[in-house]
Parts: C-alpha cells; sequence; structure tokens
C-alpha cells in the first residue's frame, strides 16, 4: 500500500519565527535578579570571569537551527483536511 506525503513548513514552535531564542544563562541572570542585578558580580557567583563568558544574550534556535520555520512531512490526506479546513482548495 502506497502512501503520499507531502512537505509542511510552519513557524518554529520554540522560537516563534524570531529564529533567537533567550541564553538559557542570562534568562536565569534575568530571572533571578529581575534584570536589576549587576552582570558582572552574577556571572562572577555563578563561577564565570565576567559576564561577557556567558556568551550573547540570544543565540540561533537550536530547534530550527535559526531559521524560523521548521518542516515536516505530513500524510497527504492531513495536508488536503488542513487547506479545505482553511477554505482552500486543494
Amino acid at each position: 500500500m502506497k502512501e503520499f506525503f507531502v512537505m509542511c513548513r510552519d513557524t518554529c514552535a520554540n522560537c516563534h519565527g524570531a529564529q533567537l531564542v533567550m541564553n538559557p544563562l542570562w534568562e536565569r541572570f534575568f530571572a533571578e535578579t529581575a534584570g536589576q542585578g549587576d552582570p558582572d558580580a552574577w556571572a562572577k557567583d555563578n563561577g564565570f570571569d565576567c559576564a561577557m563568558d556567558m556568551g550573547a544574550e540570544e543565540e540561533p534556535c537550536q530547534v530550527c537551527e535559526g531559521e524560523g520555520r521548521v518542516s515536516s512531512l505530513v500524510p497527504l490526506r492531513e495536508a488536503i483536511e488542513a487547506i479545505r479546513a482553511n477554505g482552500e482548495q486543494p
């Protein structure tokens, strides 16, 4: 029995299309200090020489590899149903 699939490209659910996500270290810094703390002091308290050693505040999304979109194979029947549900013609 044959199965047919189509490629579906959709906005990345992880970065919501922004291509970048918050560096987990910086996310932790902001959560713990409400953004009011001294980044260098916080970095030193957490084993770094300075805040620069924590990396950039944002980094490319690992889920979509910084594209903002992800691709997946979808069964043809499912794709046609989704298209019809949106009021489009297949």
